[in-house]
């Protein structure tokens, strides 16, 4: 008997499902964060909503911040991708690969997306409330202005590259990436 082809964006499905919520890699990441939040006496609300804001207003910040990235990206692309030259990756012989982007892709593009929407929410939050952080314009500094930033986004850096270059590694890739 023959079996059934799927539509492709099922198998797609079934792939998001096989890969994310039915893996290891997965499962101990839930279990590490949540120990975390137990520790630290955070509630998954408060991680993901500091503002305790409404749903609806929490899903239309995240929408607009989309909009306004893409269309910046878009933007800056457009206007300054004639002007420069190729990559050295799209020149040459071998044609560049691209494939068709399907569940899979938009369902770590959306996780990535809210991680870094909540994340921002987080440095925000703390920026407002924090004791620490100083707001008066006359205490603002060069160290404790833009420079503070630079590092944040070194730091920032500096954790994330070497993470998803793991990520890549070929015996990593198919449970975490």
């Amino acid at each position: 008997m023959e079996k059934l082809k799927q539509p492709p964006l099922l198998q797609s499905l079934h792939e998001v499902m096989r890969t994310i919520v039915f893996n290891p890699a997965s499962a101990l990441v839930v279990v590490i964060a949540a120990a975390l939040m137990r520790r630290s006496q955070m509630s998954l609300a408060a991680l993901l909503n500091p503002w305790e804001v409404s749903l609806l207003v929490w899903l239309s910040g995240y929408a607009a911040v989309r909009v306004a990235l893409l269309g910046f990206v878009d933007g800056v692309v457009w206007f300054l991708a004639p002007r420069l030259p190729p990559l050295p990756s799209r020149v040459g012989p071998k044609p560049v690969y691209q494939h068709q982007i399907n569940a899979m892709d938009v369902t770590y593009l959306l996780i990535n997306s809210t991680i870094e929407y909540v994340f921002a929410q987080q440095i925000g939050h703390l920026l407002w409330h924090a004791p620490f952080i100083v707001r008066a314009p006359e205490l603002l500094g060069l160290l404790n202005g833009p420079l503070a930033f630079w590092l944040l986004l070194v730091v920032d850096d500096m954790l994330y590259a070497p993470l998803h270059r793991f990520m890549h590694l070929q015996s990593i890739y198919k449970y975490v990436h």
